[in-house]
């Protein structure tokens, strides 16, 4: 089964990988993050014929469920304060199973898709995922692939070793991979028949000229850990 699905994201990566003028709608087919043009209309990714709540909730195709959900709101600086700044609009995809493959980066699929765009839905700023429940070999793996493509990323240890960011530097993007550990081993981290430690992580693609908008600015769910 793992084989036939490398095979498969494979192919699919050689298909897409060189189209940058255009995005198969999400779940009719993966996001190629490969080089991902950060110009591509957000209304190719999620078109109009997925709504199915006035303008900012999207049901979309799901190979294992009826439908996976993605809902449009609000992206705040200072999220928690009574005097917040809107930054961005938030595409965030709230029902998704992890069996999915709504995404490809380096042949490394991702079973869920956030992306924020500006207030005015014309420019992407940055694309982000969740890796819920990801063994610690295949996170090592997906780091090392990284760094021998990009050189080898700064590594910071982030709110006394809870969790390390992996950052690539790249000339229009800055790449993060954010990957909570479990210091202290919890049994609760571990899969009970294998025995292999399981982790959670966050990926983030930021278009550079928004890097400043996100990186350590944010304080809502999953971009409190794009420092």
């Amino acid at each position: 089964m793992q084989l036939r699905r490398l095979v498969f994201l494979n192919l699919i990566t050689i298909l897409f990988i060189g189209c940058k003028s255009h995005e198969k709608a999400i779940g009719e087919a993966p996001i190629i993050l490969d080089n991902f043009n950060f110009e591509t209309n957000i209304k190719d990714i999620y078109p109009d014929r997925y709504k199915v709540d006035g303008d900012s909730v999207y049901a979309f195709p799901s190979s294992y469920v009826k439908e996976s959900t993605t809902a449009i709101d609000t992206l705040y600086e200072e999220y928690w304060s009574s005097d917040k700044t809107p930054k961005g609009l938030n595409y965030k995809q709230l029902i998704y199973t992890k069996e999915d493959t709504i995404a490809i980066f380096e042949n490394f699929p991702f079973a869920n898709l956030n992306i924020v765009t500006t207030l005015d839905h014309k420019k992407i700023m940055m694309i982000s995922s969740f890796l819920e429940e990801i063994s610690k070999t295949k996170t090592d793996d997906f780091v090392s692939k990284l760094n021998q493509k990009y050189g080898k990323a700064e590594r910071v240890s982030q709110n006394y070793n809870e969790y390390e960011v992996y950052t690539w530097n790249l000339k229009d993007r800055t790449i993060k991979y954010s990957v909570l550990l479990n210091e202290r081993k919890d049994p609760r981290h571990f899969d009970k028949t294998t025995g292999v430690e399981i982790l959670n992580a966050y990926f983030f693609i930021i278009k550079k000229e928004y890097e400043n908008v996100f990186v350590d600015k944010m304080d809502e769910g999953a971009l409190n850990y794009c420092k």
